[in-house]
């Protein structure tokens, strides 16, 4: 049986997906549907950040976008919060999620949720790399996105709220991606994700 291949990418802030996996989106965009699952507004960040992270998105073709309004900071993982993910990921073949080894609590909270959400699906579940990853993070999977980096980072330039954070500055970014182990075999320019399960269907 032929299975439509959709990604959900999810998020608990604006500018998460962006960071973690944008870039391996934007590669696998003419092949996957691809939904965007965002948690919160990121309001302890400001007003404007669900339209910056509204802007980035669309700035490299991704329209379908999920918000469910959690409380930024705040927000639990229990049955209310699962019941508003499961639902969305009724159609995903893939799933990218944020990881349990993060020095976050809403990072983490979304694996959590995650997790029971999906907990009976047969889809593959990676989760992918932020800034306030915990070294205990172990990646074993990279996408090599030197194509799509131009675009990664100019949709990342959409967040102008953040831009004076360090991580937001080019040259930490074009550090970031450089992963020691992808650099062994010549990759420079990658989004690292640790595989939970995979399915091939």
């Amino acid at each position: 049986m032929q299975h439509e291949q959709h990604i959900v990418a999810i998020g608990a802030h604006p500018d998460d997906i962006e960071y973690g996996c944008l870039g391996t989106l934007i590669k696998f965009s003419w092949q996957y549907v691809i939904d965007l699952v965002i948690f919160t507004d990121g309001e302890l960040g400001g007003p404007r950040r669900r339209a910056e992270s509204t802007q980035a998105f669309e700035s490299v073709g991704l329209n379908s976008i999920f918000w469910l309004g959690l409380a930024d900071g705040y927000f639990t993982v229990d049955a209310g919060t699962v019941g508003k993910l499961e639902p969305l990921l009724q159609k995903a073949t893939t799933i990218l999620t944020m990881s349990a080894c993060d020095t976050h609590q809403d990072h983490r909270a979304v694996w959590q949720t995650t997790m029971a959400a999906a907990r009976r699906r047969a889809v593959t579940l990676l989760s992918y790399q932020s800034i306030s990853s915990t070294p205990d993070f172990n990646a074993r999977l990279f996408v090599d996105i030197t194509r799509e980096y131009p675009r990664k980072l100019q949709a990342l330039q959409c967040h102008e709220t953040q831009a004076e954070k360090e991580y937001m500055k080019e040259s930490w970014l074009a550090e970031w991606h450089k992963h020691p182990q992808a650099m062994t075999t010549g990759q420079t320019c990658v989004e690292a994700f640790n595989v939970h399960q995979a399915y091939f269907l």
